[in-house]
């Protein structure tokens, strides 16, 4: 054998070898460098469905108010069908949820798939955060679609993410007892021995349960807004993609619009424009919209407390808002009309609201020791809203929410960073100012002793009770959104 010809054979041998050993380094990341997610269970779901020849008759479309709305249990027990599975990620953009149901589509044959559109999903989407909702997309999909997704839409920064688990999770690498608890972790997934359900919030087929809830009238209140202006092409052709994967199946669609707080739908103006968009996008299509925001009755059993947060449910607002979510769905497929369900639009809706939903607040320092607190709220325009300023201990709610547990279920969510915060009325707090119409307060640095901070609280004009307030407006001359 010539040199030459050992030499080539050498170099095979060893690019051989590199790539075997970049192949285990990267299996062994896979297996070892993060915690187990909901990806891994949603994933092993899947695989136990397509092995059992599992009969899906139903599956739903989108990001996480989704997974944490929508109860697969509560819905087929109510539609009386057999599975129901959750397409959905966290953060999921449109052409994320057009492969994830690609995917799913070609192992599974539903006889209606749901499409949920918040009311910015037509409109453009912020770069940095799509980049993470691509990755955590494809983690829900098999490797053939996940390389067919990266190959239409990643960046080179994303592909090394997607095949390199080093590079993805490299800044998170513990100690070996922490690889080593992943790992087994992993492990014990793949083989379906999974902890008791209390421990984790992955519960079945894509739903997550969340044990917090917010106190009534608790849910910082923004401003937003919408506008047809915005309306993306890209995001618009990736909803009609939706639509013919399903069509081309012979799969019935439903658009529908997941409910949020009712801070979040006061907070965005021109709100209306958005579902009467897609209310006319799904009639072009031929299709169904139900708007699940404009659910009559909704302040009685889907109040603050069924909330986590401005726009996902809690577990216990996941069992109420199923029941009505299969109900109207279940209307459509028989042929009947869900309309008397829902209010007209959103001005309808507020006629039936009457209270102050929600308040904000900014602490800013004028000099020589003086502090200027604004305070803003939401509410029907015929409510006269005051507000007052108390003193509150900081990192009270903080421990109050400890033992906290709303979900009915009377276990705790060990993976959970949610937590319930202090009950609204629970706490007689010194008074800093009192109530008064203005919007404003001049307060001196002097009146907020060093671990505390000042909380303002909003009612209606000619009442006695409090209706919404926010804690902790401190030293960082800002509400304090989250721990």
């Amino acid at each position: 054998m010539r040199s030459t010809d050992k030499k080539i054979i050498r170099r095979v041998i060893a690019v051989g070898i590199l790539i075997a050993v970049i192949l285990c380094m990267n299996h062994v990341a896979v297996l070892s460098f993060d915690r187990v997610r909901n990806a891994d269970y949603f994933n092993y779901d899947m695989e136990q469905l397509e092995k059992q020849h599992a009969d899906v008759d139903l599956m739903i479309v989108g990001a996480s108010q989704v997974y944490h709305g929508c109860n697969p249990d509560v819905i087929s027990a109510e539609m009386g069908i057999h599975e129901v599975v959750e397409c959905a990620s966290a953060a999921s953009h449109n052409d994320g949820m057009y492969y994830m149901l690609k995917d799913l589509l070609g192992r599974f044959t539903p006889k209606c798939v749901v499409i949920d559109l918040t009311w910015s999903k037509f409109m453009d989407k912020n770069v940095p955060v799509l980049s993470m909702a691509k990755l955590l997309s494809a983690d829900r999909m098999s490797w053939p679609r996940k390389l067919e997704y990266a190959a239409h839409n990643f960046n080179l920064d994303e592909w090394m993410k997607l095949l390199f688990p080093m590079y993805r999770y490299g800044g998170s690498v513990w100690g070996f007892s922490q690889l080593k608890a992943n790992y087994f972790a992993r492990k014990a997934v793949r083989a379906g021995n999974w902890v008791d359900e209390s421990k984790r919030r992955y519960r079945k087929n894509g739903f997550t349960w969340v044990n917090a809830g917010c106190p009534q009238g608790s849910i910082p209140s923004e401003v937003v807004s919408y506008s047809n202006d915005l309306v993306s092409s890209y995001e618009t052709d990736y909803m009609k993609k939706l639509w013919k994967l399903c069509d081309e199946k012979g799969v019935q669609v439903i658009w529908c619009t997941l409910p949020t707080s009712m801070v979040e739908l006061y907070g965005i103006q021109n709100y209306q424009d958005s579902p009467d968009y897609m209310k006319a996008f799904a009639e072009e299509l031929g299709c169904t919209y139900l708007n699940f925001n404009l659910l009559k009755g909704r302040e009685a059993f889907l109040p603050d407390t069924c909330f986590s947060d401005k726009v996902h449910l809690n577990g216990t607002g996941s069992v109420a808002f199923s029941k009505v979510f299969a109900q109207a769905v279940k209307k459509v497929l028989d042929g009947e009309d869900p309309s008397g369900m829902f209010y007209e639009n959103i001005d309808e809706m507020k006629k039936n609201v009457h209270r102050i939903v929600g308040c904000n607040g900014m602490v800013n320092p004028v000099g020589n020791g003086t502090l200027s607190v604004t305070v803003t709220s939401l509410q029907n325009e015929d409510i006269t809203p005051e507000y007052r300023l108390v003193l509150m201990e900081k990192g009270k709610k903080k421990k109050a929410r400890k033992n906290n547990d709303v979900s009915g279920s009377g276990a705790g969510d060990a993976d959970a960073d949610e937590d319930v915060g202090t009950d609204a009325g629970a706490e007689n707090y010194p008074e800093v100012r009192p109530w008064q119409e203005e919007t404003a307060f001049s307060v001196e640095e002097s009146e907020v002793p060093d671990g505390y901070a000042l909380r303002v609280e909003v009612r209606q004009k000619g009442k006695r009770d409090m209706e919404a307030f926010q804690d902790e407006l401190g030293s960082t001359y800002k509400i304090k959104m989250g721990d």
